[in-house]
């Protein structure tokens, strides 16, 4: 699919072009209005979302527009189709990353947005952790007056989507909406990028978090207690055996902390020294561990 349709301001000014998948949401959700079969005008300066408490221009992850930056020697990256998991259609994704120490790198098309504005960018994700909790999993933003400079590792904004650093908006079986919101600064071009490292990371393009109101968090089924998100290139999300080894390993600890507890609590008992108070406070750790297991 080509990016065909013309998107003009709301004084009927070319600003770019679109998919007509995405002129459609954007008329349909009350941002733009069609002025002839391949265009549309935004209306009021549209797209636009209000996030805390301020408008905001929207954008969006297009795919196509992403490319693998050229200084990294090992880069692993491709764009493909995959089922959504959100109405099992194929929409293409951005693919980045190994379990390896390949760094992946993919950079947007410069943009040319306004400066010293505000805007927000929304899309899902899947993957990126591992269970040494030693990847890499970033989102970033680069400002340049250079088209060719898709690399700037002092200035870069850097957006950790690993770990929780950044809560998701949603999570729905094993994927994570993110809203970044950002403020241009003073350059003529913007590169959108991904970095991965160290394990595999899935982005797919999003609509507004106000599209996904109804949609309720529905966490994945195999993912409380493990050391990593779940991943699509496994067909359950994790390698086979995982979660029960996982779980075992677990089991392991807690048997390992009660009885380091016990002999504390014995310790504290026979010591008169010791204040009453440390030995209410091991008993409350033996009794938490007892209910865990």
């Amino acid at each position: 699919m080509n990016k065909n349709v013309i998107v003009t301001d709301e004084y009927g000014k070319p600003i770019g072009l679109t998919y007509p998948k995405r002129a459609k949401g954007l008329v349909k959700h009350g941002r733009a209005v069609y002025t002839g079969e391949c265009e549309i005008r935004l209306t009021d300066g549209c797209p636009s979302v209000v996030t805390e408490d301020k408008i905001m221009n929207a954008l969006y992850i297009e795919p196509r527009s992403f490319h693998p930056v050229e200084d990294c020697e090992n880069n692993v990256f491709s764009r493909s189709f995959i089922t959504s998991f959100l109405d099992g259609r194929l929409q293409e994704a951005l693919m980045l990353g190994d379990w390896q120490w390949n760094w992946s790198e993919a950079a947007s098309e410069p943009l040319e947005l306004q400066p010293n504005t505000d805007y927000v960018l929304t899309f899902w994700l899947n993957g990126g952790e591992n269970d040494q909790y030693n990847e890499t999993c970033d989102f970033r933003i680069l400002f340049t007056d250079d088209p060719a400079q898709t690399a700037d590792r002092q200035s870069e904004w850097i957006y950790k989507l690993n770990r929780h650093y950044i809560k998701p908006v949603r999570s729905v079986d094993g994927w994570e909406l993110y809203e970044i919101p950002f403020r241009t600064e003073e350059k003529r071009y913007t590169f959108l990028k991904f970095v991965a490292m160290r394990a595999p990371m899935a982005v797919l393009p999003a609509g507004d978090v106000s599209d996904y109101a109804d949609l309720a968090d529905r966490p994945h089924p195999l993912a409380e207690g493990q050391k990593q998100r779940p991943n699509i290139v496994f067909d359950n999300g994790y390698p086979e055996g995982y979660a029960d080894s996982n779980v075992s390993s677990h089991a392991g600890v807690r048997s390992t902390l009660t009885d380091t507890l016990c002999a504390a609590i014995m310790n504290v008992t026979e010591n008169p020294a010791l204040s009453d108070a440390t030995l209410r406070e091991l008993k409350d750790m033996f009794n938490m561990l007892l209910k865990e297991e």
